[in-house]
């Protein structure tokens, strides 16, 4: 009795335990496919890194206690690891926010391996953008501090946010706190106040934690982050052709406007984050309206607030897209839950095609207008996606058609059609080099201007 008793137990254990491990060990074995040339060569260094181009407290720190003929491969950890990190924090943030496990898990390889993030991180070296991981532990830990006026919760809310600054450029950090603090506003008005001392709390704290990293940063903005104020034109003459820019890799590699007039989203994530306000409601509506919100921001909205202190300190708005990663991915998170907890209703398919019939007026066909005018040679980025998203058609009719298909069926191609829209533009990017071989040459010029 006592022996059966004590093997139910264990059985109810190991059953609470490792349904909750699983989507962790997912996320894991994705991340190392992803970085398995690192894996397999932990000696040798991400092809773009850098180390004469590193800035921020934690790469130069990190320069003084590594010796030099280790240090471009104790970067490159630094970076993967913040990667996989970042996949563990969203996969945190979407269970906060009740998605199930699979939307949980799209949501946060959405986020960890977003085509927009892995290309300015692995092609154009830009590793002051990994501190993003920091992001989804932001949001978890103010929404919680909100909701459940919870000291400990605004703590590690304004631990997160030190952590994200002092590991990303200041334009970066001043975008995710932006969309922190639009993302995480209360809807109840009795719960404003808790959320305003929250945020006053990070941003204060992370300030004075990070200053060590705003200070240099300022004093060398003409050099670096600044061009003497922007000014509107600036930011309107970059935006607009973004706006033919959004979906897909560019259509050759051209330094730098390969990543930052790009914005390298894939055709069946908008879709599923234009669906998300259709199949959740006012629940995802916020969510949708702040990812519009950037969306315009970058796309040329940043004139409105060119005359706001610390927005005229940085060009290239369009920059704001990286942080249109993470709520990119949530949406389609929430989509995948809508999906799945309604077993693929019709009324969730017809969503899901009206989002993909959108997606296809608004921004495919701009950015068929924009490949027109574009010049150059084809590159194995934009081949690759375009080829994944034709062959990934089929598969996504068939997950929409009304005949009988299993729910496991339609959620197995489902998540088979995010992963080759995710990775097919970004796959061949973590490759690594031996520590002696030479750096890239530099990618980030002077001021950006719109192409004649």
């Amino acid at each position: 009795m006592l022996a059966s008793s004590t093997h139910a137990a264990s059985g109810d254990v190991n059953q609470r335990f490792f349904p909750s491990l699983r989507p962790h060990l997912v996320l894991f074995l994705l991340w190392a496919l992803y970085f398995h040339p690192l894996i397999l060569h932990p000696a040798q260094a991400l092809r773009a890194i850098d180390l004469d181009q590193l800035t921020g407290p934690l790469a130069k720190a990190l320069t003084r206690v590594v010796p030099g003929s280790a240090a471009g491969a104790a970067l490159s950890w630094v970076v993967a690891l913040h990667v996989l990190a970042a996949g563990q924090f969203a996969y945190c943030y979407a269970r906060s926010r009740a998605l199930n496990e699979v939307g949980s898990v799209v949501a946060a390889a959405g986020f960890m391996l977003s085509s927009k993030w892995m290309t300015h991180l692995l092609l154009a070296g830009h590793s002051v953008t990994a501190g993003l991981a920091w992001l989804p532990l932001v949001l978890l830990f103010a929404e919680r501090a909100t909701d459940r006026r919870s000291v400990w919760s605004a703590l590690c809310a304004m631990t997160a946010s030190a952590l994200l600054t002092l590991g990303t450029h200041p334009q970066w950090t001043l975008y995710a706190g932006v969309f922190a603090v639009a993302g995480t506003f209360p809807r109840e008005r009795e719960r404003i106040p808790r959320w305003f001392l929250c945020w006053a709390g990070a941003i204060g704290v992370g300030v004075a934690l990070s200053a060590l990293h705003l200070v240099p940063a300022m004093g060398a903005g003409p050099w670096a982050a600044q061009n003497a104020g922007l000014e509107a034109s600036g930011a309107l003459n970059i935006g607009l052709p973004t706006a033919l820019a959004l979906l897909g890799p560019s259509l050759s590699y051209s330094p730098p406007y390969s990543w930052e007039m790009q914005g390298i989203f894939g055709v069946y994530w908008l879709a599923a984050a234009i669906a998300a306000p259709l199949v959740a409601g006012k629940v995802a509506r916020g969510q949708f309206g702040v990812l519009c919100g950037l969306v315009a921001f970058a796309l040329g909205g940043a004139v409105l607030v060119d005359w706001l202190p610390g927005f005229n300190l940085f060009r290239v708005p369009t920059r704001m897209l990286l942080i249109v990663s993470f709520p990119l991915a949530f949406l389609a998170g929430t989509t995948t839950h809508a999906l799945t907890q309604s077993a693929w209703s019709l009324e969730t398919r017809s969503a899901l095609a009206r989002g993909f019939r959108r997606v296809v007026i608004f921004v495919g066909l701009p950015a068929i207008v924009g490949m027109w005018f574009a010049d150059g040679y084809v590159w194995w980025a934009f081949a690759a996606y375009w080829a994944a998203a034709v062959f990934a058609l089929p598969l996504f009719l068939r997950v929409l058609q009304n005949q009988t298909v299993r729910g496991r069926t339609r959620t197995g191609l489902w998540i088979v059609i995010l992963f080759a829209d995710l990775v097919a533009p970004i796959a061949v990017l973590p490759t690594v080099k031996p520590q002696a071989e030479p750096s890239p040459a530099p990618v980030s010029p002077g001021p950006l201007n719109v192409r004649p």
